[in-house]
């Protein structure tokens, strides 16, 4: 049976790790679309919300960031404030495999000692699917509108409705990022860090 990955983070450190932008105001944040999407997670796309899919505008979006590690271990993708930021190697596979669909944002990074950091970019994913195989998958759909990934059952998800999607939201799932598994073997080929995966079953 085929894999679609969730995505975890982890920076390597035992502890937390401080994490700060310099510039920019990430609650203040717009999508580009604001047309409301009924019965789905972020249906009104409020502002200052985030990872639901869709384009951002270029306004309040940061352009400093500060990580508290040193500067030779900074990871190639973290999560920070609800946003997921990336490094080139994996800007370059990103765009090789979905080219002109994500959306970029360079930063500047400092690390720990007010050293200067590779260049990272907060990636915005611009895919927003129904995913989920809705005979298949035994979680619950609650409130009409989204899937309860906690507790019991098992998620399945649809390769005729993912398509040739490679990164995406789903809209009934909140927050996470799935990929396709040709996007987890290209990062495992050039070893790509701060990346965890979590396979779940599609059909």
């Amino acid at each position: 049976m085929a894999q679609v990955w969730a995505v975890g983070f982890d920076d390597g450190y035992d502890v937390r790790v401080g994490l700060e932008f310099l510039d920019g105001d990430l609650w203040k944040t717009e999508y580009v679309d604001r047309t409301p999407d009924v019965l789905s997670s972020g249906w009104n796309f409020k502002t200052g919300e985030k990872r639901l899919g869709r384009a951002l505008k270029p306004d309040n979006i940061p352009s400093k960031f500060r990580w508290g590690g040193a500067a030779s271990r900074m990871p190639d993708i973290m999560l920070s404030h609800d946003v997921i930021l990336v490094g080139d190697k994996v800007k370059s596979i990103i765009e090789a495999l979905e080219p002109r669909v994500h959306q970029f944002f360079p930063l500047e990074t400092w690390c720990r000692g007010n050293q200067a950091g590779p260049r990272m970019y907060l990636l915005n994913i611009c895919n927003r699917l129904d995913s989920v195989d809705r005979e298949k998958t035994t979680k619950q759909f609650v409130y009409e509108h989204r899937w309860k990934t906690e507790g019991q059952g098992e998620l399945v998800f649809n390769l005729d409705q993912i398509g040739d999607h490679k990164l995406w939201h789903d809209k009934h799932i909140y927050d996470i990022l799935f990929l396709a598994d040709d996007v987890r073997v290209a990062f495992e080929a050039v070893n790509v860090t701060g990346v965890k995966y979590y396979g779940t079953p599609a059909v």
